[in-house]
């Protein structure tokens, strides 16, 4: 037997809090050099659901890579 679970969606913002920190992107006001991308394959998603419960801080973007 086997478990299928499904996740949509985003930890990150709003849509209305994007929309804000786009337009302080295009002003030059927000430095995105400190977001730190967390790329994983289909084959590490098990690590990647744990990694985001241990070590989700700050600006890391967890998301899976379709190879």
């Amino acid at each position: 037997m086997c478990t299928q679970l499904q996740y949509i969606g985003s930890l990150w913002f709003t849509t209305a809090e994007a929309q804000e920190l786009m337009a302080l992107i295009r002003a030059g006001l927000l430095d995105t050099n400190q977001w730190v991308p967390r790329p994983y394959t289909l084959d590490q998603l098990n690590q990647a659901l744990e990694d985001i419960q241990t070590d989700a801080n700050g600006f890391l973007n967890y998301h899976i890579v379709h190879e």
